[in-house]
């Protein structure tokens, strides 16, 4: 999926901007006018941003690997636009959760997609970040807190790019010892894609 996002910043980048257009020659105007165009296409502050920071990536590995010298270094602001209601996460009420934990337990061989689910329920992770997660970042909590440990999400595995901490109750704790037994500190306790089962489940 990040593959597919970055092609289509650039396959927007190459067809504004022309694929034989040489780094050097693109200027300031230039970039304001592939804005304006893109906002005039209906884009979303938010995609044009992503397309002008791919822009930004490539000068910086073509100046970095001597490819081209003299790149622009003056870019503009580009203001996002308020999230589209329609995308936003939406809550469930506590029988809808338990129905979908049901039907996770009567599909075969979803014990997995089954853990992550409640695990992410229990501790507000992200998915990419439950399917990253591994032994090595528990660490026991200290004393005065109501909770046996602590989850330290490092930044290169949070979607955001920043650490942060989470509290594991005791059914967190023993779904993360269950799912690492056997495994090396490192191993991912969810290496397998359970998308589909957790989707087929939410289905019906």
């Amino acid at each position: 999926r990040q593959r597919g996002s970055i092609e289509a910043c650039w396959a927007h980048l190459c067809r504004l901007l022309g694929v034989d257009t040489v780094p050097q020659a693109i200027r300031r105007m230039d970039v304001d006018a592939y804005v304006r165009k893109r906002r005039e296409k209906g884009a979303r502050g938010q995609s044009i941003l992503k397309e002008i920071q791919a822009l930004k990536r490539g000068f910086a590995i073509a100046t970095r690997e001597g490819w081209a010298t003299g790149l622009l270094d003056d870019w503009p602001k580009i203001r996002k636009d308020p999230p589209k209601r329609s995308q936003r996460g939406k809550l469930h009420p506590p029988d809808v959760l338990e129905r979908w934990f049901e039907e996770l337990d009567r599909t075969p061989h979803a014990e997995g997609a089954r853990d992550q689910a409640e695990l992410t329920l229990l501790t507000a992770m992200r998915k990419c970040e439950s399917q990253r997660l591994c032994r090595s970042w528990v660490r026991p909590a200290p004393s005065g807190l109501e909770v046996p440990a602590l989850l330290e999400i490092p930044a290169w595995a949070a979607k955001n790019r920043k650490a942060r901490t989470i509290g594991l109750t005791q059914r967190a704790l023993d779904i993360v010892e269950r799912r690492a037994q056997g495994l090396g500190p490192d191993d991912p306790l969810f290496p397998r894609d359970h998308t589909r089962a957790l989707r087929n489940a939410a289905k019906r």
